[in-house]
């Protein structure tokens, strides 16, 4: 008898004080584990930590494995292709803007049938929107560099403060 496969995806995670690069561990499929209640920490292998206020107490670090607990992650971008291919979207999607305390973000959100476009984040129960074709129109200096454009973007539910249609 097998478990579900063990996966590793490159991941560029943004928090509301850190920007982290590395292997996020994955069991089973990739948003059923992302978006599981039971789950609270996210496990990154050879991980990078550097602070986003620059020049603080804080330098940059890099550890083995970090637990970063879920509800942190304002942004978490798949950096390679293999991994956003694994990612299945949603057939509904609709353009809307999100302002968020890191960046103001443009893009697909995809979202099941039956919501509406004023309310779906108030009816889902997932942590994590997914967000194709997202343009990131960043707030504050990060200290490496982010990607403006991602073709598949997972934003933090509880950080999206408002949003509109385009």
């Amino acid at each position: 008898m097998e478990g579900p496969p063990v996966r590793q995806h490159e991941v560029q995670i943004l928090t509301l004080s850190f920007q982290i690069s590395g292997k996020l561990e994955v069991i089973g499929t990739f948003l059923q584990f992302l978006n599981d209640p039971v789950r609270d920490a996210l496990l990154i292998y050879e991980a990078t930590v550097v602070p986003l206020v620059p020049g603080g107490p804080l330098r940059p670090l890099a550890r083995s494995q970090i637990s970063l607990r879920k509800p942190e992650v304002v942004f978490l971008y798949l950096t390679e292709p293999a991994g956003r291919a694994e990612v299945r979207q949603l057939i509904r999607k609709e353009t809307l803007i999100a302002y968020t305390p890191l960046a103001i973000l443009r893009g697909a959100f995809n979202m099941s049938a039956e919501s509406r476009p004023t309310d779906f984040l108030a009816t889902m129960s997932a942590d994590f929107v997914l967000v194709s074709e997202a343009s990131l129109f960043m707030l504050t200096d990060a200290p490496t560099s982010i990607p403006k454009e991602c073709p598949l973007l997972l934003v933090g539910r509880q950080y999206i403060q408002l949003y509109h249609p385009l």
